[in-house]
């Protein structure tokens, strides 16, 4: 493993956990782009490099559409951490099995949180309008 890659790694979790014990979310939320970037970092190909950093900049987006910043990465603090311990430990393979199914889990989140403000839309368009009867 490149020990300079794996040490933005590394340092995009110290990042988002001293974020974190300052209840300062948003900066959790950029640590944590920033550890996905360097994760996909890691396997040395530019080009998926930028289409990761293009992908990244339209989930940021995405992510605004969560009501507590804490709720959507909170979970994920420690996730992080330990995908960076596997990888420190030389344990690729446990950590791309870690990492399907946090990326499974993560979906499942937004999809939940789109579907959440998808149905309550109209509800809010109707009591904007002032027709609640």
């Amino acid at each position: 493993m490149d020990a300079p890659r794996l040490g933005r790694v590394r340092a995009a979790v110290e990042a988002a956990g001293a974020a974190a014990s300052r209840d300062d979310w948003t900066g959790v939320g950029t640590a944590n782009m920033h550890f996905h970037q360097c994760l996909v970092e890691l396997g040395g190909s530019r080009r998926i490099n930028e289409v990761t950093r293009r992908l990244l900049a339209e989930l940021r987006l995405v992510f605004h559409a969560v009501a507590s910043p804490e709720v959507l990465y909170g979970p994920y603090v420690g996730r992080n951490r330990a995908l960076l311990d596997l990888l420190v430990a030389g344990q690729a393979e446990q950590a791309a099995e870690d990492l399907r199914q946090y990326l499974r889990d993560s979906e499942e989140q937004l999809l939940s949180v789109y579907r959440a403000r998808r149905d309550a839309a109209p509800v809010t368009a109707m009591a904007a309008s002032g027709a609640s009867r």
